[in-house]
């Protein structure tokens, strides 16, 4: 800053460019604050307390009417579609995994849902209880008949203490139901799948609220990519009855091993992108339409992780919504072709919707056998 008002610094041009001055000033004041006020403790999962997600993403992508696949054994590891893949649409930098709960007989529903306010945050006595002390969102798993995944890849920037590695802390605050786990794991950095589970814990709580789940006296290496994981099974009819919602997660460097610390630095980059591709009428859904892959690439080796297709509904009002009707994909090198042959003919266009992310949306959580990694309580081992 200088001797000028923010009023006289603000650059010439569109509205949008004084926005973003002005959110970059606001961010360098606030890391003043905490310089000021003390150690500043940086969060390394991004948008970890759901607040940068944006309105569009938020209302529109993570409806619970997405379509899952029944059975395991019916996905394409390797898809692009969000229908015939494990992935799903997640938060802004987080990622998804979904597929049907087996063993039932109507089609299974998934989709994560971010929510500002109502019992996603709190629970239903919410105007009694109080909302929970550091939630200001909450990405709410919702829908019927799933097991899911909802994970934060992060990488653990540190301050080097002679030549141990660092120790960290991750911390979530959940509120959940029956048949939640929650972990770490590292991710291998050329698939993008679960290299190894560092621990795996139950995260069932009696409480009717939020509740902090925290794991301290971590070893990590800055070189590696890690993902905090929560895990739901919803094996019944009904919409998050014994769901789980996750009002913020965090990993930070922690070499006091305090219980209570916290990051009080919260990075929110604009690191993944929410984009409707086409708009489509119902003779190009039924014909189809082929989109080329290659100009989108990530951090791994695998298109597929970092790109992921969902085919949408259209209204009268011009929202986008899924509807639940399922979707062919055929590839040809970097052509993906998307047609619905059976599409319902109601006067309503289409959409494809599209998620792009450096990161990996899908880690190899579920895998082909109908095992998934979380499937073994593990407790964590310091390396030595």
């Amino acid at each position: 800053m200088t001797g000028k008002t923010l009023r006289e610094l603000l650059p010439a041009g569109s509205p949008r460019n004084k926005i973003e001055f002005l959110a970059d000033e606001l961010q360098h004041g606030l890391e003043l604050l905490n310089a000021l006020s003390g150690e500043t403790v940086v969060n390394f999962i991004t948008n970890g307390d759901f607040t940068a997600t944006p309105a569009i993403s938020a209302g529109v992508f993570y409806s619970a009417a997405a379509p899952q696949p029944k059975m395991l054994a019916d996905l394409q590891l390797d898809a692009f579609l969000e229908s015939s893949s494990p992935a799903a649409f997640a938060p802004l930098s987080w990622g998804c995994e979904a597929v049907g709960y087996e063993g039932n007989n109507y089609p299974a529903t998934f989709g994560v849902q971010v929510d500002w306010s109502g019992a996603n945050v709190t629970n239903r006595d919410h105007l009694t209880v109080g909302r929970p002390l550091g939630v200001k969102a909450a990405a709410t798993m919702k829908g019927m008949a799933y097991r899911a995944a909802l994970f934060a890849p992060f990488y653990p920037s540190v301050k080097r203490f002679g030549f141990e590695f660092p120790t960290f802390t991750v911390a979530a605050s959940i509120r959940a139901g029956s048949q939640v786990k929650w972990g770490l794991v590292e991710l291998n950095p050329g698939s993008g799948n679960i290299k190894q589970v560092l621990f795996c814990e139950d995260a069932v709580s009696d409480e009717p609220n939020h509740h902090i789940l925290r794991k301290d006296g971590l070893k990590l290496d800055a070189n590696k990519q890690y993902a905090l994981v929560i895990s739901n099974v919803q094996p019944d009819m009904g919409y998050g009855g014994q769901g789980v919602s996750v009002g913020w997660a965090c990993a930070f460097q922690n070499e006091a091993q305090s219980p209570t610390l916290l990051p009080n630095v919260w990075p929110q980059e604009q690191n993944n992108e929410f984009r409707v591709i086409k708009r489509l009428t119902h003779a190009e859904v039924v014909a189809g339409v082929s989109i080329d892959t290659s100009p989108y690439a990530g951090l791994t080796s695998a298109r597929n992780k970092h790109l992921v297709f969902r085919l949408a509904r259209v209204n009268e009002f011009g929202e986008i919504f899924s509807d639940g009707q399922q979707c062919e994909e055929i590839r040809n090198g970097d052509i993906v072709t998307i047609s619905v042959p059976g599409a319902m003919n109601n006067g309503a266009d289409y959409a494809i919707c599209a998620c792009i992310t450096p990161y990996p949306q899908h880690i190899g959580f579920f895998k082909p056998d109908g095992t998934t990694a979380f499937d073994t309580l593990q407790e964590y081992v310091i390396p030595k």
